[in-house]
Formats: structure tokens, sequence, C-alpha cells
């Protein structure tokens, strides 16, 4: 984990506390005392209730801003997945390239050996001779085909 990683996650942890701050719920208790808390008190039927009370405008600021820092995250994260992605991609089309190249490569060497009978497989599956003229252009287009995918 990097730096900058161990950072945001410092930060958003930071943070959550000041956003998990939401709501104030207000009651009258039995005695008739005012009670405040975060969560609602267990109903009792001879209890009343006071509406919520509004989060402050500073709450709504901090509320605000960690909702941007998140969106922020998310978006830092989701380059990130891209980034990875695109590196995994890059690599496994450097890899069939080469794979080409080789393969490209193997073809000249077999047309270039001299005194050899060359042969080559039909559309329809039977083994044929390879003559001289076209021998010469399956190697030119074989020397083409190492030029193009082995710079």
């Amino acid at each position: 984990m990097t730096w900058r990683n161990a950072l945001w996650i410092a930060l958003l942890l930071l943070t959550w506390t000041v956003a998990d701050a939401g709501h104030v719920y207000g009651w009258i208790d039995q005695q008739g005392n005012v009670q405040y808390a975060d969560r609602p008190p267990a109903k009792q039927p001879e209890q009343g209730y006071l509406a919520p009370v509004p989060p402050s405008v500073e709450e709504r600021i901090e509320q605000a801003k960690l909702e941007a820092w998140r969106r922020q995250v998310a978006e830092y994260e989701k380059l990130q997945t891209e980034m990875r992605e695109a590196a995994v991609r890059r690599e496994a089309e450097e890899e069939m390239h080469q794979r080409y190249c080789e393969d490209a490569h193997a073809h000249l060497i077999y047309f270039s050996y001299p005194g050899r009978q060359y042969v080559r497989l039909g559309t329809t599956g039977e083994w044929t001779a390879v003559e001289s003229e076209e021998r010469a252009a399956l190697m030119e287009h074989w020397q083409r085909m190492v030029d193009e995918l082995c710079e």
C-alpha cells in the first residue's frame, strides 16, 4: 500500500465520524425532562416525542464536504482500476505481438532452406508441393511480416 492510499484511508476514517452525527432525536422522559440522543428512544406509551432537530448549517456543510470527498475517492478508485485493466490489456497485446513475430520468423526460416521440398496445407486439408515461384512469393510475404511485426 502506498503512502497516498494510506493517507486517503486515514482521511476517510477521520471524517466518517463527523458524518455519522447526522440526526439528533429529542424526547420528554417520564419525569418531564427533555432528552437528546443520536438514536430514537425505545417507545413507551406515556412518553411524548419532540420533532427531530434538523442538522445545523455546519453539520450540513460537513456532510456535503464528506459526500464530495467520497465521490472523489470513488472516482480515484475507478481511475486506478481502469489503469490496471489497461496495463493488463497492453501486456497481453505485447505478448500476442511477440508471438506473431516469432511465428513469422519461423515461417521465413522454413521457406529459406535451399534444396528442401516444401509443402503446404491446402484449403481442403491436403498437402501440396510448393513450386519455386510460390516459394519466393511466400518468402517475400513472410519477410514483410517479420519487418512489420519484429521492428
